[in-house]
């Protein structure tokens, strides 16, 4: 499946509200969070949700849980 045709699966699940059966496969550990954490440079801008990786990092131990599925 391409990735288009999975942007579309997952778009019409959400409008039939069916979108936690399609994200129960996705693993999201507190490790793959925290190590994507750490590749945010604190020297560059924040993104388009107006957070600076330097705030991000500084936080980072207080957030993973959260951003993670808790494993």
């Amino acid at each position: 499946m391409n990735l288009t045709s999975q942007i579309c699966k997952v778009f019409e699940a959400v409008v039939r509200d069916e979108i936690v059966e399609l994200l129960t496969d996705i693993d999201i550990t507190k490790e793959k969070v925290s190590a994507k954490l750490d590749r945010l440079r604190d020297d560059k801008a924040a993104g388009a949700d107006d957070l600076l990786p330097r705030f991000l990092n500084s936080i980072k131990k207080e957030i993973i849980f959260g951003l993670s599925r808790g494993v």
